[in-house]
């Protein structure tokens, strides 16, 4: 279980794909079965796209909550 994590961490694109998809793809069932509205099926769409993209550039995220912060000196 652990290789699997390391390679979705290694490959954020596939997993976010991957994600995104799976959401789209029960959304789309959803709706065709008439179990969910339309605001339903919009905010769940969204998400599925947010999600994709938060997966995809999580790389970004680490790097840049790994950043130190400068700290500024208060001339007296």
């Amino acid at each position: 279980m652990q290789e699997m994590i390391e390679w979705f961490r290694a490959n954020p694109d596939v997993f976010g794909f991957i994600v995104a998809t799976l959401i789209f793809a029960i959304t789309l069932l959803l709706v065709t079965f008439r179990r969910i509205k339309f605001w339903t099926t919009l905010i769940l769409l969204v998400f599925s796209l947010l999600v994709g993209l938060c997966i995809s550039n999580q790389n970004r995220f680490f790097n840049w909550l790994e950043k130190p912060v400068k700290e500024q000196s208060v001339a007296s």
